[in-house]
């Protein structure tokens, strides 16, 4: 109940950012999408034979991309806000929090939950505007047009796109796991960080390069242990353990930080 209770106060928080994004990501796209239509419809019209892929208005557009590393770096940006805000300049709510009684790593797990779940939105609109476009298309250019049909084979027509929608289930755990990993990592430093008036600049800075060391150590060395020949069955062994002892790890240590370590 406590989790709940703190998931839905990071949601309510988040609305008028995530309102934002969510409509500069669908203007810009339909701006892009809209002008490469009037474009080729205008090249049609003069009757230059013309073959139109989804992926024309998509990775070959080049706008596309840049839309979809903005709105990456934008939740990578508001996961470090949230942290910020909490400790200074939200007055004493992160106090408030810390001196309930109980567990206090559903704080942090919150946070984790809400960018989860707004990337998660993010991705539903892309296919929602992924599948619009492709009818769109089929309207205006009927025999121009060449597409499928299928909203997720749309979606992996694309290069960009396919880390986002990927086909095969071990690309999509290779993908979301160290993504998930990824988060956890920049919210255990926001953590050890924006809490450095309770031990100190050196104390915080030291035990921050130990703990990314030691991480980075560890994912190196699984690259490296992949590189040998090895079957697909093993492969995907060793990408769950590694994944699920990762995701042990981050998350006992975020659990750590915020029980033991945080003092008010």
């Amino acid at each position: 109940m406590k989790f709940l209770n703190l998931l839905t106060d990071e949601l309510r928080r988040a609305r008028i950012f995530y309102g934002l994004l969510m409509i500069s990501v669908l203007l810009v796209q339909a701006f892009n999408i809209g002008n490469m239509i009037i474009r080729n419809r205008q090249i049609v019209r003069e009757g230059h034979p013309v073959a139109l892929y989804l992926t024309d208005f998509f990775d070959s557009s080049g706008l596309y991309p840049m839309v979809i590393g903005g709105a990456a770096f934008a939740l990578i940006l508001y996961a470090v806000i949230i942290w910020l805000r909490e400790w200074y300049f939200q007055g004493n709510y992160m106090y408030r929090l810390l001196i309930l009684p109980g567990n206090r790593a559903p704080i942090a797990f919150a946070k984790v939950a809400t960018i989860l779940l707004l990337m998660s939105g993010l991705l539903l609109l892309q296919l929602g505007i992924f599948y619009v476009t492709h009818w769109i298309l089929q309207m205006v250019f009927q025999d121009n047009y060449l597409g499928l049909g299928v909203l997720l084979q749309i979606a992996q027509q694309f290069t960009i796109s396919y880390i986002l929608f990927p086909l095969h289930p071990l690309t999509a755990l290779f993908n979301y796991g160290f993504g998930i990993c990824f988060l956890l990592v920049l919210m255990n430093n926001c953590i050890l960080i924006f809490s450095y008036k309770g031990h100190g600049l050196l104390k915080t800075i030291g035990l921050t390069l130990v703990y990314d060391v030691i991480m980075l150590a560890l994912l190196i060395g699984f690259f490296l242990s992949i590189r040998n020949p090895l079957t697909t069955t093993e492969v995907t062994t060793m990408v769950i353990v590694f994944l699920v002892g990762y995701l042990i790890i981050h998350s006992g240590w975020m659990y750590w930080l915020m029980n033991y370590y945080i003092s008010i």
